[in-house]
């Protein structure tokens, strides 16, 4: 199964994507010199990865179909199971579930006919997303847990404390707040031990969230404190809307109105301008339930956009949070 350069990996990790992005780009040009187009497309695919991850949506679509039609032509098919499995959440942060179904539907295909593990654990981690944003906590739970399992078997603990994210914002939509904070804890841990700063505020943001719903308001309000101090360090831009958008509802619940709608605004044109519509249709979830709470009258009109937006796209769980107007919960 291809993976990328341990190095390139531990970049990413670690939050330096300029960098990586860069030593993704040089191996391209490199490689499609010297004719090795499979290879080229494997440091293509790298580069889209990344370049989502800063912010760059448009490119990254662009560069995974290049790198897809290049593995497709060269008759690797578990090469592009992996590119799959990026346009899967390429398409999935774009706002565009069909199309991320779709491609993990392919993905899926493909490991069922090669018998490939990896590849089936990819896809249902893809596929679970989407069945938790289209409201259906029970298969979404269902697929993630069978993903964890067989990356956890395979040593793939990175992916796997990833999915333990998953789990724990599933977990805290279903009010399993004592299933959440272990699955926060264990993945906090884990990222806190290898100096990996952008999981360990992802974990410690969703460990505030959970703690707070448990009345552990002092141990809410310092797990978030170390959450936004994690995040200065990274430049994955979804991931400093996400984490934000728990700070926002956290801030908001706490009694910090002012400071909530002003986290919550920035996360909501953040993700506008770098085309995170999934980010941020739960921003604006966040900011219009913030504004409700603060006696704001424009909260109607947010939440309504929500819930049409939600709607036509298919984010069924957003659209009922909308129209309900509870308390929130969703994946980063």
């Amino acid at each position: 199964f291809p993976t990328r350069r341990s190095s390139d990996l531990v970049l990413e990790a670690q939050g330096e994507l300029t960098e990586s992005r860069r030593r993704h780009e040089d191996a391209f040009f490199l490689l499609h010199r010297t004719g090795d187009a499979s290879a080229a497309a494997e440091a293509l695919a790298g580069s889209a990865s990344v370049s989502a991850r800063l912010g760059d949506l448009h490119t990254a679509w662009q560069r995974s179909a290049q790198a897809l039609a290049s593995k497709r032509q060269a008759g690797d098919r578990i090469g592009a199971s992996r590119i799959l499995d990026l346009r899967a959440r390429l398409a999935y942060q774009m706002g565009d579930l069909a199309a991320s179904r779709d491609n993990a539907q392919q993905e899926l295909q493909i490991a069922r006919q090669t018998g490939a593990k990896p590849v089936t654990a990819q896809a249902l981690q893809s596929l679970g997303r989407v069945d938790f944003a289209a409201g259906d906590l029970a298969r979404a739970r269902a697929q993630l847990t069978e993903a964890l399992q067989v990356f956890s078997a395979a040593g793939e603990e990175l992916r796997a404390m990833e999915i333990r994210l998953d789990l724990a914002a599933v977990a805290l939509a279903g009010n399993q707040t004592g299933e959440a904070v272990l699955l926060a804890r264990q993945a906090g841990g884990w990222y806190k031990s290898r100096g990996i700063p952008g999981g360990e505020a992802q974990s410690l943001a969703i460990l505030a969230e959970a703690l707070l719903r448990q009345g552990q308001r002092k141990e809410a309000l310092a797990a978030a404190e170390q959450a936004r101090a994690r995040l200065e360090t990274t430049e994955d831009r979804e991931l400093r809307i996400s984490a934000g958008v728990r700070l926002g509802r956290i801030a908001a619940a706490t009694g910090s109105s002012i400071e909530a709608l002003r986290q919550l605004r920035r996360a909501a044109e953040d993700a506008a301008g770098f085309g995170l519509t999934a980010a941020g249709l739960e921003a604006r979830l966040a900011l219009g339930q913030a504004q409700s709470g603060a006696g704001d009258p424009a909260s109607g009109a947010t939440l309504a956009a929500v819930r049409k937006e939600a709607e036509t796209r298919g984010f069924k769980r957003l659209a009922v949070a909308a129209t309900a107007n509870p308390r929130h919960d969703g994946l980063s």
